[in-house]
């Protein structure tokens, strides 16, 4: 018997001498990249972002889709007003107010309060005189954090003063009316430096529009990203989750109602379902028969609420059976405490701490100094930025105009636009304690005094000139009157300590006078025995 000689051929593909190729991303379902937060994953959901172009992230129908949705919130939850609001009283307050500071005094004293007077007013200051210059402040930080964006447009009145018409980002966009839509991006057309010159604003829900270019107009925005030209709702983060909150309510405000509807049940050893309570329909069977179009003897149909009675009264409970009281625990302890990791999700989205916005009942004296501490950076870099973008200019070109007009006199300095902001005081839990670590620092030198009078919102230059104007009027009206300071004696509540006297010669300016001399302790030799003992 012969053997066959085996051959074992190897597969063209393992036979040949080109090298296997490299595994790529897509053989393993990853984007190329070691980071484990770039794979995927099928324990999580797949995150859908189209782009990363700053200028495009945010389009349009996006925005306005996402603004009416927090408009109608706003009409339904307190969440979202308290945020809002919250933070705009926080960091607006009663007002910025402008003080002058060149080097012409007197000029400083009248643009400040030419300025005030014109803010004082809403018919001067608003084109439509709705909004004073502290309420314009307000509303329109609060239409920046709400809409994403907010613009101020200029004019000038009949005789030459400056006037503001406040809008909100939502009119900002392409129109329809326009075909020369492709340099425009969501509203703003760029030039060669990618820096805005224009904006469109829509009219007739945006079938008609109009041009106001940057020159004539201040756009308030918080730009998410470098190269982002629109600004972003300060809720884009939280709308889903008020959503899912007030629907939560809603059921929670539906179980409650149920419970004081049915305020007890019978309850049996068994019955026909197996179960230890009985429902509604189990009690329309068991009555069935005495609810058949019977009435009673006032002639009113019979109902089970007749049958068991009123108030707090059972006319008869059906033999075998018990009567219980419906207790509803509802809503759960986890179910709360769930409830406020969402608000204080919201909250911090927003920039802030839920505690300050939503329940600081909880905070002790020492926690609400560290959540105000933290609130006050927050709210020191929001008025740098309303300082910034959009004050400052208006103070300049306010003063401009006055003075091209006349209402003002020149100024002598030439550096006529130099002015600051004080803002308003800051929040405080303690102001005893807080108010004498001021005090201290500033009878130290340790600040000066524009920075003391500024923790109280206050200007120190209004404050002294003030006080000068009080002590002049004082003098006056006590020598009219002739009165001297002896008249008010009473008012001064405590003296002056006395002067300390230096040590005679027969004291030892070392020694304590106040030290007992039959004290042990102030012998040395005790000392020393107590601490050998």
């Amino acid at each position: 018997m012969s053997r066959k000689k085996l051959s074992l051929r190897r597969p063209s593909s393992l036979a040949s001498t080109t090298p296997p190729a490299v595994p790529s991303a897509s053989m393993y379902g990853v984007s190329g990249t070691g980071y484990p937060g770039a794979q995927h994953s099928t324990n999580r959901g797949y995150i859908y972002w189209p782009t990363l172009d700053p200028k495009r992230e945010l389009t349009n129908p996006a925005r306005r889709e996402m603004a009416r949705r927090l408009h109608a919130l706003m009409a339904a939850s307190g969440i979202p007003n308290r945020v809002l609001i919250g933070i705009r009283n926080l960091v607006i307050g009663i007002g910025l107010v402008p003080r002058a500071i060149t080097a012409d005094r007197e000029w400083n004293r009248l643009a400040t309060r030419y300025y005030e007077n014109r803010s004082a007013s809403a018919l001067s200051f608003d084109v439509t005189g709705r909004f004073s210059g502290w309420e314009m402040q307000r509303r329109a930080y609060e239409t920046r954090l709400k809409d994403g964006d907010a613009a101020i447009v200029y004019s000038k009145s009949a005789s030459g003063r400056t006037m503001r018409k406040l809008y909100s980002g939502l009119v900002i966009g392409n129109a329809t009316d326009v075909s020369d839509q492709s340099q425009w991006i969501d509203g703003v057309y760029l030039d060669a430096l990618e820096r805005p010159s224009v904006y469109r604003f829509l009219t007739e829900q945006g079938k008609r529009s109009r041009d106001i270019a940057t020159a004539d107009m201040q756009f308030l925005a918080k730009y998410p990203e470098p190269g982002s030209i629109r600004g972003e709702m300060i809720l884009k983060h939280a709308l889903n989750k008020i959503i899912d909150i007030n629907e939560v309510h809603s059921s929670w405000m539906q179980q409650i109602k149920n419970s004081a509807m049915i305020g007890y049940y019978l309850a049996a050893p068994s019955t026909p379902a197996g179960s230890q309570n009985m429902p509604a329909e189990v009690m329309q069977r068991m009555f069935k028969n005495q609810l058949s179009d019977k009435t009673n003897a006032a002639s009113q149909k019979v109902t089970i609420k007749t049958i068991m009675g009123h108030g707090n009264e059972i006319a008869e409970v059906p033999a075998g059976f018990d009567i219980k009281t419906l207790l509803d625990e509802r809503p759960h302890p986890n179910q709360k405490d769930f409830m406020d990791e969402m608000i204080r999700d919201i909250a911090w989205g927003a920039g802030m701490s839920s505690d300050l916005l939503w329940n600081i009942y909880k905070l002790g004296g020492a926690n609400t100094r560290y959540v105000l501490a933290d609130a006050q950076t927050f709210v020191e870099v929001e008025q740098d930025s309303i300082v910034y973008g959009w004050l400052m200019r208006d103070y300049v070109q306010e003063v401009a105009d006055a003075m091209a007009t006349g209402a003002l006199p020149m100024c002598q300095d030439p550096e006529w636009w130099q002015h600051g902001w004080t803002p308003p005081a800051r929040q405080t839990v303690d102001f005893g304690r807080d108010g004498s670590i001021y005090l201290e620092e500033y009878s130290r030198g340790l600040i000066t005094t524009d920075r003391y009078f500024a923790l109280k919102g206050q200007d120190a230059r209004e404050e002294f000139i003030a006080e000068c104007d009080f002590a002049e009027f004082r003098r006056e009206e006590m020598a009219r009157r002739k009165l001297t300071e002896a008249d008010f004696a009473y008012q001064r509540t405590a003296t002056a300590p006395a002067p300390a006297q230096a040590p005679t010669q027969e004291e030892d300016p070392a020694e304590d006078p106040n030290q007992d001399p039959e004290d042990p302790n102030a012998d040395p030799e005790n000392d020393q025995k107590k601490n050998q003992d």
